[in-house]
């Protein structure tokens, strides 16, 4: 069994029964693995949850898909919200880790993580609204990838804890205000380059 066939077990684990129910001896059994063999690949239950989360992350196939715009990227996470809920509990199960959010904040594994998740997704976001609407200047693009990731990610939290909550009518609104504030920003910038013409 490989590495990731390890971390495909752990995460369906973690999400399943919580940090704290998930026990080496527990995946031992799953994966038909040793404890020992286990703990050869992961120093601690700590480090197996931040990689677990971490390769969780990176199997997003949002990452490699072909979405064209702001209303498919709202779409997509709304066809796949089984996957996102899933995530968004891994994420939840980071806080079972720490006693206060201080501790988490001085943890280097943590911060190094967490930097990286950031990272993935927000620059993957930055990078698909500079591609796909190109009259969005560079620092303007990071502001709508941090609303567009922090807004979505704190939906599906939501959504986990009130279970009645109409996930796809929450990301459907947070889509009008997005596309609606891209429109404004097309209309400032076609309004500035009318004006330009008429100076020029």
């Amino acid at each position: 069994m490989s590495r990731d066939d390890i971390l495909k077990v752990a995460a369906r684990l973690f999400i399943q029964h919580g940090y704290h129910g998930v026990t080496t001896r527990m995946l031992a059994r799953e994966t038909g693995l040793s404890v020992g063999t286990i703990y050869h690949h992961f120093t601690d239950k700590k480090r197996l949850f931040y990689e677990t989360l971490a390769f969780y992350v990176k199997k997003d196939p949002l990452l490699s898909s072909n979405v064209q715009s702001i209303e498919e990227l709202f779409s997509y996470l709304i066809e796949h919200h089984r996957y996102y809920r899933n995530q968004t509990r891994l994420f939840i199960e980071t806080r079972q880790i720490y006693s206060k959010i201080d501790d988490a904040l001085k943890d280097p594994i943590f911060l190094k993580l967490r930097n990286e998740l950031l990272s993935t997704y927000l620059g993957w976001i930055k990078s698909f609204i500079m591609k796909m609407y190109r009259f969005i200047p560079e620092e303007k693009a990071e502001c709508i990838a941090q609303v567009v990731f922090y807004s979505s990610s704190g939906i599906f939290q939501a959504a986990l804890f009130n279970p009645s909550l109409d996930l796809k009518t929450l990301l459907s609104v947070a889509l009008e205000i997005t596309t609606s504030y891209l429109a404004t920003l097309n209309e400032r910038k076609t309004t500035d380059v009318e004006s330009d013409k008429r100076n020029f």
